[in-house]
């Protein structure tokens, strides 16, 4: 009894701002009452004074506990454990009296007993007294013993590892410090340098030692700890003695061209990458990500597979980053880790053709940032000793955006390394005639012309322009109108036609449009030439379909097998019905390749039945258009099949050529005549039989751009 009064009466006897006692909150409970709760958690019923010391906004008594309300409970103070020294997302942790979990952020208090805990994604470092460190990753459940001091008076920091992985690096604030790692299956002791303990869902220990300390391993069933050598690991499964230890893969090399800094635009967030060489025994590559700032704490850890061999992480903000890479065999042993990888995300504001800086949003955690939509003129100043290109333009120490449509910025520093570049989307702004008929925009000489304008741009225009044009004419101000835009020109008796006008950011000489103005002569109609818009290009296409015909089967083929009376007449009806389907490909729309395959029921003159099939690849030539002509010339084999004693089964090669026509009813739906010879071996071995066939066909066309009528 004395022992559970002891610590309450140090309690009730020292004032509430004694260094000795420090307050925490307790979260109200269904049921709860003052005395109850002084009774299970301060351990004495009369220690229900302390609390309505401590909580003076409960008012006078009796108390009626809410569920939900927060309380302000004392405890002795005291040294804890362990602290929560670095955390990445949600991790959480409780004591070993409660049923529910707080999030412990960075400096969270962690005293013996208590659980810790990281989420999917999350990530955990946790640091003891004595300085040794655990970084936990996600889904990862430990239980912190804290120190401890043997008979030799060797200080050992413990901990239990239920499930997911820990890599542990020992402080060296004592030469006998060391580190226990017990687990499910088995109870790991490292003294010095970094290890790795990996708990699977059916709880195998995987016990590496990474190097730089002493490692060992035991289990109930061992009748002593087995050592595990530097770069090798032990596996250790329930109620079984750990494994002979065995080496661990070899640890993967970054690539030498690596880019080791990032270009983004200020407001954005970007993305670093990396590679490094396949290692002959890796299943898969575990890859970890950290910010320099937080002294190599990891962020993000993924595993890829073994046919990858470079990473990307997005969605980070400017600052230095690290990361490493271990291969992992297909046991999951993990190698060391590569040696740091070092990079940075540096940003560099951008101006839009007004001068004024351009807002980029953010990009969503762990997506790339898309390419940034910009008009041309566009400015991106770079950083001291940065120099980089957009598209195909030669390097320089600032980027002017010109062009239109996505291109890539290609970046080195001083020293001429690759600096990872990003993608902007250089607006189309388009200038035309915006007077109903379009007819080209055209002004007279020795005249002052309005010239309506519409303008058009995948992104917003300026609300100040000006337009601009070469010697020989006067222009105006660039006014808006309900139809569009105007602009006065006068063009002299020296305006050169045609002209090239170029639309301007007002006040600026950068130019969003460059168009063309035709000068005509005082009498003439005021309209210049359009060029006649030409019909899109039909590539890749398909067709298929069927088809339905006849074909005279030559008297002299040499389709048979058998020696009867009626094989040595050969005599086929003279027309034979043909059906049979085709599949076509153009990858060009005046050439094609296709493949058919059809079959021709029929009967010798006497009367038995023969069937007759076929199979053929063309190469096709054809003039495009509504109507269609066509050649094709191709190969493939001819076949019969007939009872033993009529001409037996036979099938022999084939060569046809021939031609037609299609006509287009619809863009997708073509009507198809042909005639071709198809030419079989002569049964007299004089040359060639030739079988001429009129087949008639519908087929769908896909992918065809054209017009119907074209």
């Amino acid at each position: 009894m004395l022992s559970v009064l002891a610590p309450v009466a140090l309690l009730l006897a020292a004032p509430a701002e004694d260094s000795d006692v420090e307050l925490y909150d307790y979260t109200v409970k269904k049921g709860d009452s003052c005395t109850g709760i002084a009774k299970r958690v301060l351990g004495d019923r009369k220690a229900y004074k302390l609390i309505h010391q401590h909580n003076p906004q409960m008012g006078p008594t009796p108390h009626k506990l809410v569920p939900g309300t927060v309380l302000k409970l004392p405890r002795e103070k005291s040294n804890p454990a362990a602290r929560v020294t670095a955390s990445e997302r949600r991790v959480e942790a409780r004591a070993p009296k409660d049923a529910s979990w707080t999030t412990a952020t960075q400096g969270f208090e962690l005293f013996q007993g208590w659980r810790v805990s990281t989420l999917a994604r999350a990530f955990a470092e946790v640091t003891f007294r004595d300085t040794s460190r655990i970084y936990m990753r996600e889904n990862t459940l430990v239980i912190i013993y804290g120190g401890t001091e043997g008979a030799a008076r060797r200080t050992s920091t413990k901990a239990k590892l239920d499930k997911g992985a820990l890599r542990s690096r020992l402080g060296e604030l004592s030469g006998a410090a060391s580190l226990e790692v017990e687990t499910p299956a088995a109870t790991a002791e490292f003294t010095g340098g970094s290890s790795l303990v990996k708990v699977d869902p059916e709880g195998t220990a995987r016990v590496a030692n990474h190097g730089g300390g002493k490692a060992s391993v035991r289990s109930a069933k061992a009748s002593k700890p087995v050592s595990i050598p530097e770069r090798f690991g032990s596996k250790v499964r329930k109620g079984r003695a750990p494994e002979k230890p065995i080496p661990l893969p070899d640890t993967p090399t970054w690539a030498a061209d690596n880019a080791h800094s990032f270009l983004i635009p200020s407001g954005a967030s970007g993305t670093i990458s990396g590679k490094w060489g396949p290692v002959a025994k890796a299943e898969t590559y575990r890859v970890e990500v950290g910010r320099m700032a937080q002294g190599g704490f990891v962020m993000t850890s993924v595993e890829v597979p073994k046919t990858a061999t470079a990473f990307e992480v997005h969605g980070l903000p400017p600052g230095e980053y690290f990361a490493t890479v271990a291969a992992v065999d297909d046991d999951q042993f993990e190698s060391p880790p590569s040696r740091l990888f070092e990079t940075a995300v540096v940003s560099a504001p951008m101006f839009a053709p007004t001068g004024d800086a351009l807002a980029v949003p953010p990009t969503e955690e762990g997506k790339p940032m898309p390419p940034i939509k910009v008009l041309p003129g566009a400015r991106l100043e770079l950083p001291s000793g940065l120099t980089c290109g957009l598209g195909d333009a030669e390097p320089a120490k600032e980027v002017v955006a010109s062009g239109d449509g996505v291109q890539q910025l290609r970046c080195a520093d001083a020293d001429g390394k690759p600096v990872g570049g990003f993608a902007i989307d250089v607006a189309s702004v388009k200038v035309a005639h915006a007077g109903d008929n379009a007819k080209g925009l055209a002004v007279r000489r020795d005249e002052t012309t309005e010239l309506p304008l519409a303008l058009s741009a995948d992104a917003e225009l300026p609300a100040a322009l000006a337009v601009t044009a070469p010697a020989g004419f006067e222009v105006g101000e660039l006014r808006k109108t309900d139809a569009g835009w105007m602009v006065d020109v006068t063009a002299g008796p020296d305006a050169p036609t045609p002209a090239t006008f170029d639309l301007i950011v007002a006040g600026t000489e950068v130019s969003l449009a460059q168009f063309e103005v035709t000068v005509v002569e005082p009498d003439a109609p005021l309209e210049a030439p359009v060029e006649e818009e030409k019909p899109e290009r039909d590539k890749h296409m398909f067709e298929a379909g069927v088809y339905a015909g006849f074909i005279s089967v030559s008297p002299n083929h040499e389709l048979v097998t058998t020696e009867s009376p009626l094989a040595r007449n050969r005599s086929i009806a003279p027309v034979a019905p043909d059906v049979g389907v085709r599949f076509g490909y153009y990858p060009l729309r005046t050439f094609g390749v296709e493949v058919e395959g059809g079959l021709m029921p029929t009967a010798l003159r006497e009367g038995s039945d023969v069937l007759l099939f076929e199979g053929r690849a063309s190469l096709i030539g054809q003039l495009p258009g509504r109507v269609t002509p066509y050649v094709l010339v191709g190969g493939g084999v001819t076949g019969l099949t007939s009872d033993p004693g009529v001409l037996g089964d036979d099938t022999d090669a084939s060569f046809h050529w021939g031609g037609g026509v299609k006509f287009f009813a619809t863009r997708h739906l073509a009507i198809r005549l042909g005639l071709r010879d198809v030419v079989l071996s002569r049964s007299d071995d004089e040359g060639a039989s030739h079988s001429p066939q009129l087949l008639l066909g519908i087929s769908g066309v896909f992918r065809r751009t054209s017009a119907g009528k074209r």
